[in-house]
């Protein structure tokens, strides 16, 4: 457990004292493929750091009906809802993707290392910064698209070579 999670990302240049503060408060928890780790609107106040396994992040979007998938994480990621740092309400689900085996450590915690620690505290803004961005450039698709549904006329192609259609990921509709 000690191994993996100094190869964790967030703990990437960190020194000594950052895993002797760590390590006492870690424990080691399983998933089935499918299980739910995390769920919206419930109670969990754990940040997570993978071993082995994938786990998927997702937020159900309640106009559409549907889920997104926000991430998928592999070993050497952590993750957490943002209410371990808020104090709010879930905003989101973990599932593990596969069988998983994971290493928890409590939201107070986590709190305290980054109040003791700067240094994971900055590669923590860091991970969040690109983490917003990546999910913030995602391309909205088309959920239940039926080829026959689509009528186009001869025009829109002169208008809109479909080579466009092809490079921009776009349907002219």
């Amino acid at each position: 457990i000690k191994e993996a999670v100094k190869n964790c990302h967030l703990f990437a240049g960190a020194d000594a004292n950052v895993f002797e503060f760590v390590f006492p408060h870690l424990e080691a928890v399983s998933f089935a493929s499918g299980e739910p780790i995390i769920l919206e609107n419930e109670y969990n106040d754990h940040v997570y750091f993978i071993l082995s396994g994938a786990v998927e992040i997702v937020r159900y979007i309640a106009e559409e009906k549907r889920i997104q998938r926000l991430t998928l994480l592999k070993p050497g990621s952590h993750f957490a809802d943002f209410s371990v740092l808020t104090r709010s309400n879930k905003s989101g689900s973990a599932y593990a993707y596969e069988d998983a085996t994971l290493v928890r450590l409590h939201g107070s915690k986590f709190i305290e290392l980054l109040q003791r620690f700067p240094g994971v505290c900055r590669k923590l803004v860091q991970d969040l910064a690109e983490l917003n961005a990546k999910v913030e450039s995602e391309h909205e698709t088309i959920p239940f698209f039926v080829p026959s549904h689509l009528r186009l006329q001869r025009e829109i192609t002169e208008l809109i070579p479909i080579s466009s259609w092809k490079r921009y990921g776009i349907i002219p509709l």
